[in-house]
């Protein structure tokens, strides 16, 4: 049987408190236009496998294992909020990570990378620089609201994350996430 799994950083409690607070002030602006994304729902995808076999999860968990030992680790900054994806047409509103963070998470990435092909998991990368976010928000069809600014959001440091392996199904009300193994980190 497969599963479709990601690798994602999840926030401690706090931070999607903070962020609520921003996210308030811009539903009633996109009413009808956009769908807001649950809290539970927020965490920065580090790899996204699409569907594996389920021998390949013990795989992954052994791969994490490896890919964080030793590995020092650093605060996530998170910086303003925009429009999604950069350089396309808008279709999501995203809580960026900042330039300094998005590198650090590229390194993690690339080191997951290596011990999970060095044990056998493949999947479909597009080899692209990774860009931290997190999608606050999804429109339903392109909207002229797009063309106004987004908040920018005053920062938010973290110190503590988890590295989590999640199962997503999809389903009419949008993926429900399944927590699968969690390493904590701590900086």
């Amino acid at each position: 049987m497969k599963r479709r799994l990601f690798i994602a950083i999840s926030l401690p409690e706090k931070i999607p408190q903070e962020i609520d607070k921003e996210i308030s002030m811009l539903q009633h602006r996109f009413s009808g236009v956009a769908r807001f994304m649950p809290r539970e729902n927020w965490h920065m995808t580090l790899i996204f496998f699409g569907d594996q076999e389920e021998y390949a999860i013990p795989k992954i968990h052994d791969a994490m294992d490896s890919a964080f030992l030793g590995f020092a680790h650093d605060s996530l900054l998170l910086g303003d909020i925009t429009y999604g994806p950069q350089h396309h047409a808008p279709r999501m509103i995203w809580l960026n990570a900042t330039k300094p963070t998005s590198l650090y998470l590229d390194t993690m990435k690339g080191r997951l990378k290596r011990e999970l092909n060095a044990r056998g998991v493949h999947w479909d990368d597009d080899g692209r620089a990774f860009h931290g976010h997190i999608t606050l928000a999804r429109f339903n069809e392109q909207s002229k609201e797009t063309e106004l600014p987004l908040l920018i959001h005053g920062g938010s440091v973290c110190k503590e994350f988890t590295v989590d392996l999640f199962s997503s199904t999809l389903t009419p009300r949008g993926s429900q996430y399944t927590l699968l193994y969690s390493i904590a980190r701590k900086a």
